[in-house]
């Protein structure tokens, strides 16, 4: 009975077809992203976990994200396997930029998620730039070891303002 039911339904328009896909895809990347960046900032920024939960993490993000997207849109996650995907297996060149927009979209919806998560953590490891101009020594990013490329030492906050 159920089957005649199902069997009865219309097909969606393709319209509201590749919406689906797009969420899909949103939602499968968000996850990834969640938790492959959440684990980094866990692991640097709060300093439980090691370079194993890095990588179960990831691993675990990878596996989440194709569960949730699969079904619907092939589980991508990625826009160069979107690309690759219509390059050399025909997959409709028309989607390729639709399946990329919601791929990075939710990326970036998920490392905003992060930062925001993270927030006060990562602002006490942030040493950011100088903020007097006039210093003499280079801005150089958090990441960043004690001297810049040329050699020259690298200013932090502490560095940077007058004693």
């Amino acid at each position: 009975m159920a089957s005649a039911t199902l069997a009865a339904r219309p097909a969606p328009s393709p319209t509201r077809e590749l919406i689906g896909e797009m969420l899909s895809e949103f939602v499968g990347t968000m996850i990834l992203i969640l938790f492959g960046v959440g684990v980094v900032a866990q692991v640097v920024a709060a300093g439980l976990g090691n370079h194993d939960s890095i990588a179960w993490a990831w691993g675990f993000g990878v596996m989440l994200g194709v569960y949730v997207a699969a079904r619907l849109s092939g589980g991508h996650l990625n826009p160069a396997v979107t690309l690759s995907l219509a390059i050399f297996r025909g997959f409709a060149w028309k989607k390729v930029a639709p399946y990329a927009l919601a791929q990075v979209l939710g990326a970036f919806v998920a490392a905003l998620l992060v930062r925001w998560n993270y927030t006060e953590l990562l602002a006490k490891l942030d040493r950011g730039t100088p903020s007097s101009p006039s210093s003499s020594s280079p801005p150089c990013p958090a990441t960043a070891p004690s001297r810049s490329a040329s050699g020259a030492r690298c200013a932090t906050r502490s560095s940077a303002r007058p004693s």
